[in-house]
């Protein structure tokens, strides 16, 4: 009987501290944007029930954010999630090449290689991140630059016709360039 009796009390005090906790974990269900709130508000402590960092939920809200407003093509927005995300992780190629494709976006063709050379400095296996630097060469006339760059990608990837196209048109504009 009072075996029973401590089994229940133990019970109910559990469900007591779940229920307590419940709500934060309850608030990081809503969408990105209400999550963006909740977060901004401080309702959260510094982890909530599952030992996640306040900062590791900002991170992917950052992203998650982020990646909305690029899909809308709102890049500005889009832009200032991805510089505060890459704040929380500076090693995600993905950030510097969304914010890469952004500056071709805007015809800001300097940022646009940086931020490329950025992405390639974390993954160079992609041969996309290799198509996107050498296309910001192109635009700012970096011919011997983009031409290694296609190079690479074409070496990664062999059948992509876009790329092999890519890299001879290239090949072209540096010679058109060259007899000039």
């Amino acid at each position: 009987m009072i075996f029973e009796i401590v089994i229940i009390v133990s019970l109910v005090l559990i469900l007591i501290i779940l229920g307590r906790r419940l709500p934060d974990v309850i608030k990081l269900s809503f969408s990105p944007k209400k999550s963006q709130n909740i977060l901004e508000s401080n309702s959260i402590k510094k982890e909530n029930f599952w030992g996640v960092k306040k900062e590791e939920i900002q991170e992917k809200t950052d992203m998650e954010m982020a990646d909305e407003y690029f899909e809308k093509g709102d890049f500005g927005s889009a832009e200032r999630f991805y510089v505060k995300s890459a704040s929380h992780n500076p090693d995600n190629p993905k950030i510097y090449n969304r914010l890469g494709i952004i500056y071709l976006e805007q015809k800001n063709f300097r940022d646009a290689k940086d931020a490329f050379y950025e992405a390639l400095k974390h993954d160079k296996k992609k041969a996309s991140r290799h198509v996107n630097y050498g296309l910001a060469c192109l635009n700012l006339r970096n011919y011997d630059e983009a031409i290694k760059s296609l190079e690479t990608a074409v070496k990664l990837e062999p059948k992509n016709e876009k790329y092999n196209t890519l890299l001879k048109d290239a090949k072209a504009k540096k010679k058109l360039i060259e007899k000039v």
